[in-house]
């Protein structure tokens, strides 16, 4: 454990809603894929999606979300949505930003969606990047503690890209 982990799972997480359970570990998969997952969640894929921010290191990626803690009626863990993310282009275990967030419709409002992005909070030692806002999605992220930034990319006066801090 390096002294930044060290210093954020001592001082921070004590005094922040941040739960150590929820922190995702990273691991490589099979062909190329790779997933990160915790106590609860598993996501899962890694497929190149749009270009994301070559000029920063970025590339994004969409991952397929599971609850492993329910089961469907084949056994597997239930796929509950998906979401594309930013990562480092040289180490794709470091999580840069979010691109989208999809919950399907029949697990919509049972926390998922607040789940995923804490779980994110808790891996990344900064603030997440979020990219692209959608209109729709206003109201999700200013419940979620995030807040525009107005410096970034606008469509009709609106910020498309905002910042949630840890």
């Amino acid at each position: 454990m390096t002294f930044k982990e060290f210093f954020y799972r001592k001082y921070i997480l004590e005094n922040t809603s941040l739960d150590v359970d929820k922190r995702l570990e990273y691991s490589k998969q099979s062909f190329g894929m790779s997933q990160f997952a915790n106590n609860k969640i598993v996501i899962a894929g890694g497929f190149r999606d749009g270009t994301g921010s070559a000029d920063v290191g970025e590339v994004r990626l969409k991952y397929f979300v599971y609850d492993h803690t329910q089961q469907g009626p084949d056994g597997n863990a239930i796929e509950v949505g998906s979401v594309v993310l930013n990562v480092d282009m040289n180490d794709p275990s470091k999580i840069m930003g979010l691109v989208n967030i999809d919950i399907k419709k029949k697990f919509k409002g049972q926390g998922y969606g607040r789940y995923i992005i804490d779980s994110i909070k808790s891996t990344i030692l900064g603030p997440i990047n979020i990219y692209d806002v959608k209109k729709g999605a206003v109201g999700f992220w200013d419940k979620m503690g995030a807040t525009p930034n107005v410096s970034g990319r606008k469509t009709a006066r609106r910020p498309k890209d905002w910042t949630l801090s840890p």
